[in-house]
């Protein structure tokens, strides 16, 4: 129980000496925090970012257009990190093939501090896919039942 307060305390308040003086005093304690710490690096170092991921963890600004024609039908825009991060629940993480007559009516832009991506989408039925390029490479993934309903949604309130 100790040993608890002491490791706690060093969490909170950075406690050092307290850590080197456990953790060289007990043989087993100092196995035990190696193996965790070698257990978590290799946990995360097994967590690949994928470029989606990647795009829109470091995403700033999220902004959505909808256009009728020529109109801009739905303008949304979001700062906020939780709604930017839910990006990785509307945009699937899969290779979508749509049909090439599908029409894009919406955009999407992702920024980044001074620089930007910008995707297409469409919500048409067999095109609802997402369409943008990183570094050269283009990608198409699925727009998810949730990024879909959460655009329609968007739509109902304009």
């Amino acid at each position: 129980m100790i040993l608890a307060r002491h490791i706690i305390s060093l969490i909170l308040f950075g406690d050092k000496n307290v850590c080197l003086t456990i953790f060289i005093k007990n043989h087993h304690m100092q196995k035990l925090f190696l193996t965790a710490l070698l257990f978590s690096i290799f946990l995360f170092s097994c967590t690949k970012k994928t470029p989606l991921k990647k795009l829109i963890c470091d995403t700033d600004v999220v902004k959505l257009y909808l256009y009728s024609g020529e109109a801009v039908l739905v303008h949304y825009e979001s700062n906020d990190i939780r709604k930017v991060q839910d990006w990785l629940n509307y945009i699937m993480e899969d290779t979508a093939v749509s049909n090439n007559d599908c029409f894009r009516e919406g955009r999407l832009v992702f920024k980044i501090y001074d620089d930007s991506t910008e995707a297409k989408f469409s919500l048409l039925p067999g095109c609802q896919t997402v369409t943008y390029q990183l570094k050269g490479i283009q990608y198409e993934n699925s727009l998810s039942q949730q990024g879909i309903a959460f655009i329609e949604g968007l739509m109902k309130i304009q």
